[in-house]
């Protein structure tokens, strides 16, 4: 099951896998109201849920990474994913800070990884490549999940250039 949360400007994705399992892929904004507090985890929350097993920020812009904190912050967090880059604002450093302090597990994933441990499910990272765009919107996680017949396709924030090297492919 994939819910898309309404995070305002920016993205939020919950995933749900047939065995167990459970994904977050980003957590809108914080810099006006906290998405990741208000939308996100109330969302979590309603459901009774209070573990997710992977944390997954496609990029480090504020529209993506800041409702994470409070994700972050108040639920059991197994593992975090991003693409590596760096941003310099408070929120994407919350979640770092944030990281550190709980111990959270981060990987750094890149183009032709396979994010396993979701049985009946596969999720793989199509995005970013080894060489890196200029723009840091080009370098979002684009992460493909397929069960059975069915599939989707999570792109964030690419653009002309890094959608050019997904369609070459």
């Amino acid at each position: 099951e994939i819910t898309f949360l309404d995070v305002g400007k920016g993205d939020s994705a919950f995933l749900e896998f047939p065995r167990g399992g459970t994904m977050l892929i980003d957590g809108g904004d914080a810099l006006g109201p906290d998405m990741g507090r208000l939308i996100v985890s109330r969302f979590l929350a309603s459901k009774g849920i209070n573990k997710i097993d992977v944390v997954a920020a496609t990029h480090p812009h504020t529209d993506h990474v800041g409702g994470l904190a409070a994700v972050l912050k108040n639920f059991k967090v197994r593992y975090f994913i991003d693409n590596g880059d760096y941003e310099d604002n408070p929120l994407y450093k919350k979640c770092r800070h944030i990281l550190a302090q709980k111990k959270i597990k981060r990987f750094v994933v890149r183009d032709n990884e396979a994010i396993e441990g979701f049985k009946g499910a596969d999720l793989f990272v199509l995005n970013p490549p080894p060489e890196k765009f200029q723009d840091k919107n080009d370098n979002s996680l684009v992460i493909k999940l397929t069960h059975g017949k069915f599939s989707v396709l999570f792109c964030a924030d690419i653009k002309e250039e890094a959608a050019k090297g997904l369609l070459a492919r």
